[in-house]
C-alpha cells in the first residue's frame, strides 16, 4: 500500500520537520510505502556546496540592510541547510511539487490514500493555505486527515465558505486539537477523532535513535529555553534567577546572535531536550518532547499577535494532567523542578492505541498489526 503525505515540507522549525518525520515512521509501522509530496514552489534544496553562493546571494539582495540582518540571514541560510540535510536523510520526498496551479496529471493513481497533516496544515493566518492542503485533488475513498490542525480557535470569517467545502470532502476526519474538533463540527455537523500530534507516537528511545550530541561546547548541566514567540523581560529575569540559583547555564534555542545554536539540526534538538535539567517554553512542541524526555518544563503564553494558537498547548496540557506547568500556576520555586510524570506513560499507551485503530479504520486495515 503507497501513501502520500501532504504536510508543510520544507519548513526550517524543529516542529514541522520531527512530526513529518514520526508521522512517516508512524505509517511504515503499519506496512505502508510512504512519501512526502513536497509542496510549495518557493521550496530549493540547498546543496552543502553551494552554501557561499547563498551566503553572497542574500547579501546582495540585502545589501541596504543594517549588519544585524545580514547577520541573521546568514545564519538562517546555515539552519537552512542542517534541516535539509535532516529531511534528505530521514525522510522520504517526492521528486515533484504540487501546487494549487501545478497538480501532477494522474496523481491520484500513483497512491493507494493521501494523508494531510499533521502540523497547521489547515491555518487560515498562513499564506501557503490552499485547497490542496485538503487533498482536493485525490479520489473521493482516498482522503485521510491526520492530526492536522487549524492553529486557532476560531476561523476568519473569510474562510468559512471553502473551508466548509473542503473538509466536508474528506473521508476520515481526525484533529490535533478540540478546538479543532469544534471548528469542524459547527462547520460540518461531523465529529473528528482528537489525536496527539504524531511525535508523541515515537517512544524516547526511538527518538534517541536518531540524536545527536552537537559539536560544539555545551555546558554539563543547563537550562533550555524554546521559544517561537518574543520572550518578555518579566520571563528572561525569572529563567536567568532559577538558573544562578540552581548554579545552571542556560542554552537559548532560536537565539539569532549564536550561528552556533541558531543552526543546530532536528537530531541535535532531540538530545539537547533529552540532556538538559529544565525546560522554559512557549512552544507546542517545546512541550511535547519535555514530556517525551520527561524533563521538567515551564510553559509561557506566546507573546504575539497568535495568543489563539495556544489552544493547542491547552488541549496537550490538559490530556497529561499538566495545567499546573503554565508559568502562571507556578507560585513558589520548589514546584519548578517537582513534576509527576507517573501518569505519562499510561496516557500516552491510551492515546498511541486510539491513533492506530483511527488510522487501521482510515487505510482499511486488519487489526493485525501493530
Amino acid at each position: 500500500m503507497k501513501i502520500a503525505i501532504l504536510t508543510m515540507s520544507n519548513g526550517i522549525n524543529y516542529g514541522n520537520r520531527l512530526q513529518n518525520y514520526a508521522t512517516q515512521k508512524v505509517l511504515e509501522s503499519l506496512g505502508c510505502e510512504v512519501e512526502t509530496i513536497r509542496n510549495f514552489t518557493s521550496q530549493k534544496i540547498v546543496d552543502p556546496n553551494t552554501i557561499k553562493e547563498r551566503i553572497k546571494e542574500i547579501l546582495s539582495d540585502f545589501y541596504y540592510r543594517v549588519p544585524i540582518i545580514e547577520l541573521k540571514k546568514m545564519n538562517y541560510v546555515l539552519r537552512e541547510r542542517k534541516f535539509n540535510e535532516f529531511t534528505e536523510k530521514y525522510v522520504q520526498q517526492t521528486n515533484y511539487i504540487i501546487t494549487k496551479d501545478r497538480i501532477p496529471k494522474g496523481i491520484e493513481k500513483m497512491y493507494d490514500f493521501f494523508v494531510c497533516g499533521s502540523d497547521q496544515v489547515w491555518n487560515p493566518e498562513f499564506d501557503i493555505n490552499s485547497e490542496i492542503d485538503f487533498l482536493t485533488f485525490a479520489n473521493k475513498g482516498q482522503k485521510i486527515a491526520y492530526a492536522p490542525s487549524f492553529g486557532v480557535s476560531e476561523l476568519p470569517m473569510k474562510c468559512i465558505n471553502d473551508y466548509k467545502k473542503w473538509i466536508g470532502q474528506i473521508d476520515c476526519l481526525s484533529i490535533r486539537e478540540q478546538a479543532g474538533a469544534d471548528i469542524i463540527k459547527e462547520l460540518t455537523g461531523r465529529d473528528a477523532v482528537v489525536l496527539v500530534d504524531p511525535t508523541l507516537m515515537l517512544t524516547k528511545n526511538e527518538w534517541l535513535l536518531i540524536s545527536k550530541k552537537p559539536k560544539l561546547k555545551l555546558p554539563k548541566k543547563y537550562i533550555l529555553t524554546y521559544f517561537l514567540g518574543d520572550k518578555s523581560k518579566s520571563a528572561e529575569e525569572k529563567i536567568n534567577y532559577i538558573a544562578k540559583k540552581n548554579n545552571l547555564d542556560v542554552i537559548n534555542f532560536l537565539d539569532f546572535s549564536n550561528k552556533y545554536i541558531y543552526s543546530l539540526s532536528p537530531h541535535e534538538f532531540i538530545w539537547l531536550f533529552n540532556k538538559c535539567e529544565l525546560v522554559y517554553t512557549d512552544s507546542f512542541h517545546g512541550s511535547v518532547f519535555s514530556l517525551i524526555m520527561k524533563k521538567p518544563f515551564i510553559v509561557f503564553d506566546r507573546q504575539d499577535n497568535h495568543t489563539s494558537m495556544n489552544s493547542r498547548l491547552d488541549t496537550l496540557l490538559s490530556l497529561f494532567k499538566m495545567e499546573s506547568r503554565r508559568e502562571e500556576n507556578i507560585t513558589n520555586d520548589n514546584q519548578i523542578f517537582n513534576i509527576d510524570f507517573t501518569n505519562v506513560d499510561s496516557i500516552l499507551e491510551v492515546e498511541r492505541s486510539k491513533a492506530f485503530i483511527y488510522l487501521k479504520d482510515a487505510l482499511k486495515l486488519k487489526n493485525d498489526k501493530r
